[in-house]
């Protein structure tokens, strides 16, 4: 009786730090980086390492009017200052960085490549995401925004429309924020 008393206790334990880990492993969100390629950029990098990789192939530069005093875009060097990414710093470490995919005018290029996005997350390891929208208002244009949150990634998918104008626009971007 004494041994299977024992047995059943050892087994409690065991289960218990079982069960234990893998709330652990459920809780803990993974670490997440953004890949300009070639560049990979993480959380927590000095800025001047992340402006110095990133200039040996793009144009950064300083971005008024960013959510972070201290933000910068990223452009591509050759043809014209098409704004591919954007970063944001505090106290000279990377806290936040948006990379923009380029979609074309159709209904499919959107869905594909926010499913190619989730995809992503989901095999970086990403698969406890809430899902949210919402409008903006400015005083030239109206903004539907979905916002797809999963710890320190993400994705954003806005449509802007001009008020006053026929001219409506959609952008995707993967999201990198320290939470």
């Amino acid at each position: 009786m004494k041994s299977l008393l024992r047995l059943l206790a050892v087994a409690a334990v065991i289960a218990a730090q079982a069960i234990c880990a893998a709330a652990q492993k459920k809780t803990t969100s993974p670490a997440g980086d953004l890949e300009f390629t070639p560049v990979r950029i993480s959380l927590g990098m000095p800025k001047n390492r992340v402006i110095a990789e990133l200039s040996e192939d793009f144009d950064v530069s300083p971005w008024k009017g960013g959510d972070i005093e201290d933000s910068w875009a990223i452009s591509q060097k050759s043809g014209g200052q098409f704004v591919v990414g954007q970063l944001g710093f505090v106290s000279g470490v990377l806290v936040g960085a948006s990379k923009f995919w380029t979609i074309e005018d159709s209904a499919y290029d959107l869905a594909h490549t926010v499913s190619l996005l989730i995809d992503q997350l989901h095999n970086e390891g990403f698969t406890h995401c809430g899902i949210a929208t919402r409008k903006e208002a400015a005083p030239k244009s109206e903004s539907d925004i979905l916002t797809i949150d999963c710890g320190q990634k993400g994705i954003v998918v806005q449509a802007d429309q001009l008020r006053g104008k026929d001219a409506k626009f959609a952008e995707v971007r993967e999201t990198l924020w320290a939470r």
